[in-house]
C-alpha cells in the first residue's frame, strides 16, 4: 500500500513538476547531467538519502568540468567521493519501479479501454498518462547508469590538461586555423578537403620567454563515392602540428618533396646527410644560411630519427610552423581504474604522468631553431 500512495504522490508531483519552468528546462533531449536539478529529479524523487547525495556530487562535478575553470587540484575535486566508502556505485534500481508500475497499470488499461474507444484515443486518455513519466525515469536511468564512467572519464582529461598544460579549443577556431593553414602554405591550399581534429593551446619557453603555441591534429581527405553513388571521404595523409608567432625568419619550406612555391628558390645545406632526406626552398638564401646552422641541421635530422618525416613552414607574417608524422599528443601513461573505486582512482591520477611523451621533444627542436 505505501508503494501505491508513493506512486500516486510521485504522478503528481511530476505533472508539477513538468509544467514548471524549471521542469521544462531540465527535460531537453540533449540537456547535460549538470542541468538536472536534484529538486527535479525523477532520481532524488525514488532513491535513498545517500544514493540522491553521491547523485548530487557526481552531477556537481560533471557541471565544473564542464566549464572553462581549471583552478581546482585533482584531489580537491575527487576528494567528495571518498566520503561514500571504498567503491561507488549509483544504485538504479529506484528508477525501474515508477517503470515497471506504470507499464504493470498502461498495458491493463489499454487492452480494456481499446475495447470501447479506437486504439489511439486509449492511448492518449489512459496510457499516455502513467507512460511519460516511465519515459522520463528511463531517460534518467540511462542517465544513472553512465554517470560514473562518464565523469571518470572528464576527471582523466581534466588531469591530462593539468599534466600536459595543453587546454582544448571550439571547434570554430579548429575551422579558423584551418582557413589560416589554406591561405598561408601552398602545402595546404592544393588539397580542397582538410580537417583540424583537434586543437590546442599551450605555453612553452622559447628562447628564454615563454611563448603562446597552438597544436593540433590535422588530416588531408580525399573524397569518393561508394557503391551505392554517395560521397564519402577517407584520410590520405595526416599530420601533428605546433604553430608558433612572432620570429624574424626568412620564409622558407623544408619538406621531403619539392614545393615548387611561387617566391623561393631551392636551397642546400652543407650536410650531405640533410640534403639527401629534405628538400629546402627559401625565400632569402643569405638569411637562411644564418638560421640553418649545423647545429639547426642536427636537430632536425635528430627529430626525424625519433619523430618520422618532418614539415617546417614559415610564413610571410612571422609565423612558425612545424609538422610531424608521429602523434606528439600521445601521453606518457594510460589511467585504468575509474571512480567505481575513487581511492585507487585518485592515486592513479596523482602519481601518474600523463604528460605527452612526444610533444617535449618536438618543443625542444623549436627551441633549438628560433635560438639561432
Amino acid at each position: 500500500m505505501n508503494i501505491v500512495r508513493k506512486y500516486i504522490g510521485f504522478l503528481k508531483w511530476f505533472y508539477k513538476y513538468l509544467t514548471s519552468a524549471n521542469g521544462r528546462y531540465a527535460t531537453g533531449p540533449r540537456v547535460s547531467h549538470g542541468a538536472v536539478n536534484m529538486e527535479y529529479s525523477v532520481y532524488n524523487y525514488w532513491a535513498d538519502k545517500d544514493s540522491t547525495r553521491l547523485y548530487s556530487v557526481l552531477l556537481s562535478l560533471e557541471n565544473y568540468l564542464e566549464s572553462n575553470d581549471d583552478s581546482k587540484d585533482i584531489e580537491e575535486l575527487i576528494k567528495p567521493c571518498l566520503d561514500f566508502g571504498p567503491t561507488l556505485k549509483l544504485s538504479s534500481i529506484p528508477l525501474y519501479t515508477p517503470i515497471a508500475i506504470s507499464i504493470a497499470i498502461s498495458a491493463p488499461l489499454f487492452f480494456i479501454t481499446e475495447l470501447f474507444l479506437p486504439a489511439p484515443v486509449a492511448t492518449l486518455l489512459f496510457v499516455f498518462p502513467f507512460m511519460l513519466p516511465a519515459m522520463f525515469s528511463f531517460l534518467e536511468l540511462r542517465k544513472i547508469q553512465g554517470l560514473i564512467s562518464e565523469v571518470s572519464h572528464s576527471l582523466v582529461e581534466y588531469d591530462k590538461a593539468k599534466d600536459s598544460n595543453l587546454n582544448p579549443l571550439s571547434s570554430a577556431q579548429s575551422a579558423m586555423l584551418m582557413q589560416w593553414l589554406k591561405y598561408s602554405f601552398k602545402f595546404f591550399s592544393r588539397h580542397k578537403h582538410v580537417q583540424v581534429s583537434q586543437l590546442f593551446s599551450g605555453k612553452t619557453t622559447l628562447n628564454s620567454k615563454e611563448r603562446k603555441f597552438y597544436a593540433f591534429h590535422i588530416e588531408i581527405l580525399e573524397r569518393y563515392q561508394d557503391k551505392d553513388g554517395k560521397d564519402c571521404f577517407k584520410t590520405i595523409d595526416s599530420f601533428f602540428g605546433i604553430r608558433l608567432l612572432g620570429f624574424n625568419i626568412t620564409e622558407m619550406r623544408i619538406c621531403t618533396l619539392k614545393q615548387n612555391e611561387d617566391g623561393l628558390q631551392p636551397w642546400t645545406s652543407l650536410s650531405p646527410e640533410f640534403n639527401e632526406r629534405y628538400c629546402c626552398e627559401v625565400a632569402d638564401p643569405v638569411a637562411a644560411a644564418k638560421w640553418l646552422t649545423p647545429l639547426t641541421l642536427e636537430e632536425i635530422l635528430d627529430a626525424d630519427r625519433k619523430l618520422g618525416a618532418l614539415q617546417i613552414m614559415t610564413s610571410k607574417d612571422g609565423y612558425l610552423l612545424t609538422l610531424f608524422k608521429t602523434n606528439i599528443f600521445a601521453q606518457k601513461q594510460n589511467i585504468s581504474t575509474t571512480l567505481k573505486t575513487p581511492s585507487a582512482f585518485l592515486n592513479d591520477l596523482l602519481t601518474s604522468d600523463q604528460s605527452p611523451r612526444n610533444l617535449p621533444i618536438a618543443l625542444s627542436l623549436i627551441d633549438t631553431m628560433v635560438s639561432q
